[in-house]
Protein backbone atom coordinates (compact mmCIF):
# COMPACT_ATOMS: atom_id res chain seq x y z
CA UNK A 1 0.00 0.00 0.00
CA UNK A 2 1.03 3.56 -0.43
CA UNK A 3 -0.49 6.98 -0.19
CA UNK A 4 0.12 10.31 -1.83
CA UNK A 5 -0.13 13.42 0.30
CA UNK A 6 0.24 17.06 -0.73
CA UNK A 7 1.49 19.84 1.49
CA UNK A 8 0.30 23.20 0.14
CA UNK A 9 1.41 26.74 0.78
CA UNK A 10 -2.08 28.25 0.65
CA UNK A 11 -5.31 27.49 2.51
CA UNK A 12 -8.35 25.78 0.96
CA UNK A 13 -6.48 24.41 -2.05
CA UNK A 14 -6.81 20.66 -1.40
CA UNK A 15 -9.77 18.66 -2.67
CA UNK A 16 -10.37 14.97 -1.83
CA UNK A 17 -11.76 12.75 -4.55
CA UNK A 18 -12.42 9.01 -4.79
CA UNK A 19 -10.02 7.13 -7.04
CA UNK A 20 -8.66 3.70 -7.94
CA UNK A 21 -5.30 2.38 -9.02
CA UNK A 22 -4.25 3.41 -12.51
CA UNK A 23 -6.86 6.17 -12.89
CA UNK A 24 -5.29 9.32 -14.43
CA UNK A 25 -6.06 12.79 -13.11
CA UNK A 26 -5.30 15.98 -15.08
CA UNK A 27 -4.36 19.28 -13.47
CA UNK A 28 -3.07 22.63 -14.67
CA UNK A 29 0.31 24.02 -13.61
CA UNK A 30 0.65 27.78 -13.80
CA UNK A 31 2.77 29.48 -16.46
CA UNK A 32 4.53 32.82 -16.07
CA UNK A 33 3.85 36.50 -16.80
CA UNK A 34 5.55 38.41 -19.64
CA UNK A 35 7.83 41.18 -18.33
CA UNK A 36 10.10 43.94 -19.59
CA UNK A 37 11.80 47.22 -18.65
CA UNK A 38 12.76 50.64 -20.01
CA UNK A 39 15.79 52.39 -18.49
CA UNK A 40 16.75 56.08 -18.72
CA UNK A 41 20.01 57.81 -17.90
CA UNK A 42 18.63 61.35 -17.55
CA UNK A 43 15.44 63.41 -17.34
CA UNK A 44 13.35 63.42 -20.52
CA UNK A 45 12.89 66.32 -22.94
CA UNK A 46 9.71 67.70 -24.47
CA UNK A 47 10.23 65.53 -27.56
CA UNK A 48 10.91 62.16 -25.86
CA UNK A 49 8.46 59.31 -26.45
CA UNK A 50 7.93 55.65 -25.60
CA UNK A 51 5.70 53.09 -27.31
CA UNK A 52 3.95 50.37 -25.28
CA UNK A 53 2.06 47.74 -27.27
CA UNK A 54 1.83 50.22 -30.15
CA UNK A 55 0.43 53.00 -27.94
CA UNK A 56 2.39 56.27 -28.04
CA UNK A 57 3.29 58.08 -24.81
CA UNK A 58 4.99 61.51 -24.89
CA UNK A 59 6.89 63.39 -22.18
CA UNK A 60 5.85 67.05 -22.11
CA UNK A 61 6.06 70.28 -20.16
CA UNK A 62 2.28 70.42 -20.41
CA UNK A 63 -0.07 68.70 -17.97
CA UNK A 64 -0.35 64.90 -17.91
CA UNK A 65 -3.32 63.42 -19.80
CA UNK A 66 -4.09 59.69 -19.91
CA UNK A 67 -7.31 60.16 -21.87
CA UNK A 68 -5.62 60.70 -25.24
CA UNK A 69 -5.97 58.20 -28.08
CA UNK A 70 -2.37 56.99 -27.85
CA UNK A 71 -1.61 57.58 -31.53
CA UNK A 72 1.35 59.41 -33.07
CA UNK A 73 -0.75 62.53 -33.45
CA UNK A 74 -2.60 62.18 -30.14
CA UNK A 75 -0.22 60.45 -27.65
CA UNK A 76 -0.80 59.97 -23.94
CA UNK A 77 0.91 62.87 -22.12
CA UNK A 78 3.24 62.67 -19.10
CA UNK A 79 4.36 65.89 -17.41
CA UNK A 80 8.15 66.26 -17.01
CA UNK A 81 9.00 66.87 -13.34
CA UNK A 82 12.09 68.34 -11.74
CA UNK A 83 14.03 65.05 -11.77
CA UNK A 84 14.07 61.71 -13.56
CA UNK A 85 12.74 59.79 -10.56
CA UNK A 86 9.82 62.19 -10.10
CA UNK A 87 9.06 62.03 -13.82
CA UNK A 88 8.97 58.22 -13.65
CA UNK A 89 6.59 58.45 -10.66
CA UNK A 90 4.28 60.56 -12.86
CA UNK A 91 4.64 58.08 -15.75
CA UNK A 92 3.62 55.15 -13.50
CA UNK A 93 0.56 57.08 -12.29
CA UNK A 94 -0.58 57.90 -15.83
CA UNK A 95 -0.04 54.36 -17.18
CA UNK A 96 -1.79 52.58 -14.30
CA UNK A 97 -4.75 55.01 -14.36
CA UNK A 98 -5.41 55.28 -18.10
CA UNK A 99 -8.47 53.64 -19.61
CA UNK A 100 -6.54 52.81 -22.81
CA UNK A 101 -7.40 49.15 -23.44
CA UNK A 102 -3.89 48.14 -24.56
CA UNK A 103 -2.01 49.94 -21.78
CA UNK A 104 -4.45 48.53 -19.20
CA UNK A 105 -3.36 44.94 -19.95
CA UNK A 106 -0.17 45.52 -17.95
CA UNK A 107 0.89 46.76 -14.53
CA UNK A 108 3.60 49.42 -14.33
CA UNK A 109 6.07 50.22 -11.52
CA UNK A 110 9.30 52.12 -10.93
CA UNK A 111 12.43 50.16 -10.00
CA UNK A 112 15.10 52.27 -8.35
CA UNK A 113 15.13 55.80 -9.75
CA UNK A 114 15.73 55.13 -13.47
CA UNK A 115 13.76 52.01 -14.52
CA UNK A 116 10.14 51.43 -15.54
CA UNK A 117 8.97 47.80 -15.16
CA UNK A 118 6.13 46.44 -17.30
CA UNK A 119 4.34 43.19 -16.31
CA UNK A 120 1.48 41.58 -18.24
CA UNK A 121 -1.60 41.02 -16.07
CA UNK A 122 -2.26 37.51 -17.45
CA UNK A 123 0.14 34.59 -17.76
CA UNK A 124 1.05 33.10 -21.10
CA UNK A 125 3.21 33.40 -24.19
CA UNK A 126 0.71 35.80 -25.78
CA UNK A 127 2.10 38.54 -23.53
CA UNK A 128 5.48 38.22 -25.26
CA UNK A 129 3.98 39.99 -28.30
CA UNK A 130 3.55 43.25 -26.37
CA UNK A 131 6.04 45.64 -28.03
CA UNK A 132 8.42 48.10 -26.35
CA UNK A 133 10.20 51.13 -27.86
CA UNK A 134 11.77 54.36 -26.58
CA UNK A 135 13.17 57.38 -28.41
CA UNK A 136 15.80 57.94 -25.69
CA UNK A 137 15.56 55.17 -23.09
CA UNK A 138 16.90 51.61 -23.39
CA UNK A 139 14.33 48.79 -23.65
CA UNK A 140 15.02 45.32 -22.25
CA UNK A 141 13.95 43.84 -25.61
CA UNK A 142 11.73 44.73 -28.55
CA UNK A 143 8.87 42.94 -26.78
CA UNK A 144 8.05 41.67 -23.32
CA UNK A 145 9.62 38.30 -22.48
CA UNK A 146 9.35 35.48 -19.85
CA UNK A 147 5.68 34.74 -20.59
CA UNK A 148 4.86 31.01 -20.53
CA UNK A 149 1.56 29.14 -20.93
CA UNK A 150 -0.13 26.96 -18.32
CA UNK A 151 0.91 23.30 -18.59
CA UNK A 152 -1.45 20.32 -18.43
CA UNK A 153 -0.24 17.73 -15.88
CA UNK A 154 -1.47 14.15 -15.66
CA UNK A 155 -0.96 12.31 -12.36
CA UNK A 156 -1.33 8.53 -12.67
CA UNK A 157 -0.85 5.82 -10.05
CA UNK A 158 0.05 2.28 -11.09
CA UNK A 159 0.51 -1.15 -9.42
CA UNK A 160 -0.55 0.00 -5.98
CA UNK A 161 -3.63 1.34 -4.25
CA UNK A 162 -3.75 4.92 -3.02
CA UNK A 163 -4.88 4.65 0.58
CA UNK A 164 -5.25 6.94 3.58
CA UNK A 165 -4.80 5.85 7.17
CA UNK A 166 -8.54 5.17 7.52
CA UNK A 167 -8.26 2.41 4.90
CA UNK A 168 -10.58 4.03 2.36
CA UNK A 169 -9.52 4.04 -1.29
CA UNK A 170 -8.99 7.76 -1.67
CA UNK A 171 -6.33 10.19 -2.77
CA UNK A 172 -5.49 13.84 -2.28
CA UNK A 173 -5.75 15.93 -5.43
CA UNK A 174 -5.74 19.54 -6.46
CA UNK A 175 -8.87 20.99 -7.99
CA UNK A 176 -8.87 21.72 -11.73
CA UNK A 177 -6.81 24.74 -12.80
CA UNK A 178 -5.01 24.71 -9.45
CA UNK A 179 -1.64 26.44 -9.61
CA UNK A 180 1.14 23.99 -8.73
CA UNK A 181 3.78 26.72 -8.56
CA UNK A 182 5.73 26.59 -5.29
CA UNK A 183 3.54 23.74 -3.98
CA UNK A 184 5.04 20.61 -2.41
CA UNK A 185 3.82 17.01 -2.76
CA UNK A 186 4.96 14.08 -0.61
CA UNK A 187 4.75 10.53 -2.02
CA UNK A 188 5.03 7.76 0.56
CA UNK A 189 5.00 3.93 0.45
CA UNK A 190 3.41 2.36 3.56
CA UNK A 191 4.62 -1.17 2.81
CA UNK A 192 6.89 -3.01 0.41
CA UNK A 193 5.84 -3.22 -3.21
CA UNK A 194 6.54 -1.57 -6.53
CA UNK A 195 4.61 1.65 -6.00
CA UNK A 196 4.96 3.85 -9.08
CA UNK A 197 3.81 7.45 -9.21
CA UNK A 198 3.90 8.89 -12.75
CA UNK A 199 3.68 12.63 -13.37
CA UNK A 200 3.26 13.16 -17.11
CA UNK A 201 3.60 16.11 -19.50
CA UNK A 202 5.31 18.42 -17.07
CA UNK A 203 6.72 20.60 -19.80
CA UNK A 204 5.39 18.87 -22.90
CA UNK A 205 8.20 16.30 -22.85
CA UNK A 206 8.34 12.69 -21.64
CA UNK A 207 6.76 11.60 -18.38
CA UNK A 208 8.71 11.38 -15.14
CA UNK A 209 8.26 8.13 -13.22
CA UNK A 210 8.91 7.93 -9.49
CA UNK A 211 9.31 4.47 -7.88
CA UNK A 212 8.83 3.82 -4.17
CA UNK A 213 9.93 0.24 -3.62
CA UNK A 214 10.76 0.21 0.10
CA UNK A 215 8.33 0.28 2.98
CA UNK A 216 8.58 3.61 4.78
CA UNK A 217 10.25 5.35 1.85
CA UNK A 218 8.96 8.77 0.97
CA UNK A 219 9.79 11.36 -1.65
CA UNK A 220 9.14 15.11 -1.56
CA UNK A 221 8.75 17.04 -4.82
CA UNK A 222 8.19 20.72 -5.59
CA UNK A 223 6.91 22.14 -8.86
CA UNK A 224 9.35 24.87 -9.97
CA UNK A 225 9.97 26.43 -13.37
CA UNK A 226 7.56 24.06 -15.11
CA UNK A 227 9.14 20.89 -13.71
CA UNK A 228 9.00 18.73 -10.60
CA UNK A 229 12.17 19.03 -8.52
CA UNK A 230 13.14 16.26 -6.09
CA UNK A 231 13.72 17.74 -2.64
CA UNK A 232 13.96 14.69 -0.33
CA UNK A 233 14.34 10.93 -0.83
CA UNK A 234 14.30 9.13 2.51
CA UNK A 235 13.65 5.57 3.65
CA UNK A 236 12.02 5.65 7.08
CA UNK A 237 11.63 1.92 7.71
CA UNK A 238 15.16 1.66 9.10
CA UNK A 239 14.47 4.58 11.42
CA UNK A 240 11.19 3.03 12.58
CA UNK A 241 13.04 -0.19 13.43
CA UNK A 242 15.51 1.56 15.76
CA UNK A 243 15.01 1.24 19.52
CA UNK A 244 14.21 4.71 20.90
CA UNK A 245 16.81 4.52 23.68
CA UNK A 246 17.02 7.73 25.71
CA UNK A 247 20.07 9.77 24.72
CA UNK A 248 20.76 8.01 21.41
CA UNK A 249 21.43 9.85 18.15
CA UNK A 250 20.26 8.77 14.66
CA UNK A 251 23.09 8.98 12.12
CA UNK A 252 23.92 7.53 8.72
CA UNK A 253 26.63 4.86 8.53
CA UNK A 254 27.06 5.15 4.75
CA UNK A 255 24.42 2.49 4.02
CA UNK A 256 21.56 2.88 6.47
CA UNK A 257 20.28 4.77 9.49
CA UNK A 258 21.67 3.57 12.84
CA UNK A 259 21.40 4.64 16.48
CA UNK A 260 24.55 5.71 18.33
CA UNK A 261 25.02 6.37 22.03
CA UNK A 262 26.16 9.81 23.13
CA UNK A 263 29.75 8.58 23.60
CA UNK A 264 29.86 6.98 20.13
CA UNK A 265 28.33 10.06 18.51
CA UNK A 266 30.91 12.27 20.21
CA UNK A 267 33.66 10.05 18.81
CA UNK A 268 32.10 10.29 15.34
CA UNK A 269 32.09 14.08 15.65
CA UNK A 270 35.69 14.15 16.91
CA UNK A 271 34.71 15.59 20.31
CA UNK A 272 36.75 14.91 23.45
CA UNK A 273 35.85 14.85 27.13
CA UNK A 274 35.25 18.62 27.15
CA UNK A 275 31.86 17.93 25.52
CA UNK A 276 30.67 16.19 28.73
CA UNK A 277 31.85 18.83 31.20
CA UNK A 278 29.46 21.12 33.05
CA UNK A 279 29.28 24.67 31.70
CA UNK A 280 30.54 26.06 35.03
CA UNK A 281 33.37 23.54 35.48
CA UNK A 282 35.28 23.23 32.19
CA UNK A 283 38.86 22.02 32.51
CA UNK A 284 41.28 22.42 29.58
CA UNK A 285 44.17 20.02 30.21
CA UNK A 286 45.94 19.85 26.86
CA UNK A 287 46.14 21.03 23.27
CA UNK A 288 46.32 24.59 22.04
CA UNK A 289 43.83 27.45 21.77
CA UNK A 290 44.57 29.69 18.77
CA UNK A 291 48.27 28.66 18.96
CA UNK A 292 48.40 29.27 22.74
CA UNK A 293 49.11 26.29 25.00
CA UNK A 294 46.78 25.56 27.90
CA UNK A 295 49.62 26.52 30.27
CA UNK A 296 49.91 29.92 28.60
CA UNK A 297 46.16 30.48 28.80
CA UNK A 298 46.10 29.47 32.47
CA UNK A 299 49.05 31.76 33.27
CA UNK A 300 47.22 34.91 32.16
CA UNK A 301 43.64 33.94 33.07
CA UNK A 302 43.85 32.09 36.40
CA UNK A 303 42.93 34.81 38.92
CA UNK A 304 43.62 32.49 41.86
CA UNK A 305 47.41 32.73 41.25
CA UNK A 306 47.79 36.36 40.16
CA UNK A 307 49.72 37.26 43.33
CA UNK A 308 52.90 35.38 44.27
CA UNK A 309 54.28 36.20 47.72
CA UNK A 310 58.06 35.79 48.12
CA UNK A 311 58.90 34.63 51.64
CA UNK A 312 61.89 32.36 50.93
CA UNK A 313 65.23 32.76 49.23
CA UNK A 314 66.74 32.28 46.74
CA UNK A 315 63.99 32.36 44.10
CA UNK A 316 64.56 31.20 40.52
CA UNK A 317 62.15 33.00 38.22
CA UNK A 318 59.89 30.65 36.28
CA UNK A 319 57.64 31.62 33.37
CA UNK A 320 54.75 29.43 34.55
CA UNK A 321 54.96 30.68 38.17
CA UNK A 322 55.92 34.35 37.92
CA UNK A 323 55.38 35.79 34.39
CA UNK A 324 52.33 38.11 34.19
CA UNK A 325 51.91 37.68 37.96
CA UNK A 326 52.41 40.22 40.72
CA UNK A 327 55.46 39.14 42.72
CA UNK A 328 55.19 40.61 46.23
CA UNK A 329 58.45 40.84 48.17
CA UNK A 330 57.48 39.96 51.75
CA UNK A 331 60.76 38.87 53.41
CA UNK A 332 62.10 41.53 55.79
CA UNK A 333 65.55 39.89 55.91
CA UNK A 334 65.86 40.04 52.13
CA UNK A 335 65.54 37.67 49.19
CA UNK A 336 67.27 37.06 45.86
CA UNK A 337 65.17 36.64 42.71
CA UNK A 338 66.90 35.36 39.54
CA UNK A 339 65.12 36.15 36.28
CA UNK A 340 64.90 33.52 33.53
CA UNK A 341 67.20 33.95 30.53
CA UNK A 342 66.09 36.78 28.19
CA UNK A 343 64.97 35.33 24.85
CA UNK A 344 62.60 37.96 23.46
CA UNK A 345 59.55 36.13 24.79
CA UNK A 346 57.72 39.34 25.73
CA UNK A 347 57.43 38.04 29.28
CA UNK A 348 56.56 40.67 31.91
CA UNK A 349 57.72 40.35 35.55
CA UNK A 350 56.19 42.76 38.05
CA UNK A 351 57.52 43.30 41.58
CA UNK A 352 56.08 45.25 44.49
CA UNK A 353 57.58 45.60 47.95
CA UNK A 354 54.99 44.38 50.41
CA UNK A 355 57.34 44.34 53.44
CA UNK A 356 60.19 46.84 53.89
CA UNK A 357 63.51 45.00 53.94
CA UNK A 358 65.33 45.62 57.25
CA UNK A 359 68.41 43.42 56.78
CA UNK A 360 70.34 42.19 53.79
CA UNK A 361 68.45 43.28 50.59
CA UNK A 362 65.95 42.42 47.93
CA UNK A 363 68.06 41.47 44.89
CA UNK A 364 66.71 40.99 41.36
CA UNK A 365 69.31 39.74 38.90
CA UNK A 366 69.64 38.26 35.41
CA UNK A 367 70.26 34.58 34.72
CA UNK A 368 73.86 34.83 33.42
CA UNK A 369 76.61 37.16 32.31
CA UNK A 370 75.21 37.59 28.78
CA UNK A 371 71.97 39.29 29.87
CA UNK A 372 71.73 43.01 30.70
CA UNK A 373 69.13 45.50 31.93
CA UNK A 374 68.27 48.77 30.15
CA UNK A 375 65.99 51.42 31.58
CA UNK A 376 65.51 53.61 34.62
CA UNK A 377 63.67 54.10 37.90
CA UNK A 378 62.02 57.22 39.27
CA UNK A 379 62.69 58.01 42.95
CA UNK A 380 61.53 60.13 45.87
CA UNK A 381 63.58 60.90 48.99
CA UNK A 382 62.20 60.67 52.53
CA UNK A 383 62.54 64.32 53.48
CA UNK A 384 59.67 66.50 54.71
CA UNK A 385 59.45 67.90 51.18
CA UNK A 386 60.21 64.91 48.93
CA UNK A 387 62.51 65.64 46.00
CA UNK A 388 61.98 63.58 42.84
CA UNK A 389 64.93 61.96 41.15
CA UNK A 390 65.89 58.92 39.16
CA UNK A 391 68.57 56.45 38.20
CA UNK A 392 69.49 55.12 34.75
CA UNK A 393 71.09 51.78 34.01
CA UNK A 394 74.69 51.54 32.86
CA UNK A 395 75.79 49.62 29.77
CA UNK A 396 76.56 46.52 31.85
CA UNK A 397 73.79 46.69 34.46
CA UNK A 398 72.45 43.23 35.34
CA UNK A 399 71.38 43.52 39.00
CA UNK A 400 68.92 45.59 41.07
CA UNK A 401 69.59 45.88 44.80
CA UNK A 402 66.98 47.29 47.18
CA UNK A 403 68.54 47.68 50.63
CA UNK A 404 65.62 49.20 52.52
CA UNK A 405 67.06 52.72 52.61
CA UNK A 406 69.50 54.40 50.20
CA UNK A 407 68.59 52.14 47.24
CA UNK A 408 64.89 51.63 47.90
CA UNK A 409 63.19 48.49 49.11
CA UNK A 410 60.54 50.30 51.13
CA UNK A 411 56.92 49.14 51.18
CA UNK A 412 55.11 50.42 48.12
CA UNK A 413 58.13 50.37 45.78
CA UNK A 414 57.40 48.84 42.34
CA UNK A 415 59.51 47.45 39.49
CA UNK A 416 58.63 45.97 36.11
CA UNK A 417 61.03 44.03 33.88
CA UNK A 418 60.18 43.01 30.28
CA UNK A 419 61.98 40.39 28.18
CA UNK A 420 62.16 42.26 24.82
CA UNK A 421 65.04 40.47 23.06
CA UNK A 422 67.73 37.87 23.46
CA UNK A 423 69.99 38.94 26.38
CA UNK A 424 68.02 42.17 26.99
CA UNK A 425 65.63 43.19 29.75
CA UNK A 426 63.86 46.54 29.92
CA UNK A 427 63.34 47.89 33.45
CA UNK A 428 61.34 50.75 34.92
CA UNK A 429 59.91 51.46 38.35
CA UNK A 430 59.25 53.79 41.29
CA UNK A 431 61.36 53.75 44.48
CA UNK A 432 61.46 55.63 47.78
CA UNK A 433 64.98 56.21 49.12
CA UNK A 434 66.39 57.51 52.41
CA UNK A 435 69.77 58.72 53.65
CA UNK A 436 72.37 59.29 50.99
CA UNK A 437 70.55 58.02 47.88
CA UNK A 438 72.43 55.65 45.58
CA UNK A 439 71.71 53.84 42.30
CA UNK A 440 70.10 50.45 42.72
CA UNK A 441 71.72 49.22 39.47
CA UNK A 442 75.00 47.32 39.33
CA UNK A 443 76.88 44.61 37.40
CA UNK A 444 77.40 41.53 39.61
CA UNK A 445 76.48 38.50 37.53
CA UNK A 446 79.47 36.73 36.04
Amino acid sequence: MSYINKYATEQNDVAIAAGRTGQPHVYTAGGDYARGTITWASIQTDTSTITLGGVYVKFTTAASDGTKAGTVGDPLLVNIKGSLTLTLDELVIVLNATANATIATCTYAKSGSTILTITKDTRGTAGNAFTLAASVGVVSAATLTTGTDDVAITLTTENIDIQLVDGNDQYFSLANAEDFTKKVIMLSAKSTGNAIITVANLDGSASVAVTLSTAGQYLVYQFLDGNWRSLIDVTTSAINALTPTDGNFIVGDGTNWVAESGATARTSLGLGTMATQAADAIAVTGGTISSATTAEVARVSDVSTRIVSVTTTPITGLEATHESKLVVLNKADGATFTLPAATGSGGVYKFVVGTTVTSNAYIIQVADGTDIMDGFVCTMDDTATPVPGGWVTAADSDTITLDGSTKGGIIGDTLELIDIAANQWIVHGFLKQSGTEATPFSATVA
